[in-house]
């Protein structure tokens, strides 16, 4: 069943997310039918460079493709990380981290929230922004879920990977355009696509009771 419902909710991303810099999304809620902007990532986002010379953040963050930006310590049961992480990058809630990596499962990198901690600090190797306040982080999250921004990785992409890396930097991701809609819709959108994920999440561990209760 959950299997089914995560299916649902991709196609539901595909249809609430324009494609190729299209103006509407093929689905739309009633109450908002006006255009979405095309603009240049940097407007509404800045890079964030911050490194942690004052070594005042001990929590080491990895980017995880299944869970995000999570603690080295609690995923990987050991810190990963060496001594010196004075250039390392600090992260608040919210922020945003690239992984330019390619995977099996991301042909352009990998772009997540940092959601589950106040703070946190990363390798110098990611590309890290943060949203203007006006902005909601977590439309955006399932904007860059939704894949819509890839075609325009595609665009800036000069010549073909190193060791498994497109080398893109923080300001080159950041010219990319993007299509924004109001922040009433982008409160909407997030409300309902956060609404889905907790019906997954509690469908799941439904599921994992009962085999529990079978077994």
């Amino acid at each position: 069943v959950s299997i089914l419902l995560r299916k649902k909710i991709k196609n539901l991303l595909q249809q609430l997310f324009q494609k190729n810099g299209e103006s509407l999304p093929s689905l739309m809620f009633d109450e908002f039918s006006e255009e979405w902007a095309n603009i240049e990532l940097s407007k509404i986002a800045k890079p964030v460079k911050k490194k942690n010379r004052d070594h005042d953040k001990i929590l080491v963050l990895s980017l995880s493709n299944e869970y995000g930006l999570v603690s080295q310590v609690d995923y990987f049961q050991k810190k990963i990380a060496g001594e010196n992480t004075d250039k390392y990058i600090v992260l608040q809630k919210n922020d945003f981290v690239y992984n330019d990596r390619i995977t099996k499962n991301s042909t352009y990198g990998t772009i997540k929230r940092l959601s589950l901690y106040d703070e946190g600090i990363v390798s110098p190797i990611y590309k890290c922004f943060r949203f203007e306040k006006n902005q909601n982080p977590v439309f955006w999250e399932y904007f860059f879920e939704s894949k819509s921004h890839e075609n325009e990785i595609r665009q800036i992409i000069n010549e073909g990977a190193r060791a498994g890396r497109y080398n893109i930097s923080t300001d080159n991701f950041l010219s990319i355009n993007v299509m924004q809609p109001s922040n009433k819709k982008q409160e909407k959108i997030a409300s309902c696509l956060t609404s889905l994920d907790k019906i997954i999440t509690n469908q799941s561990e439904y599921i994992d009771q009962l085999k529990k209760h079978k077994k």
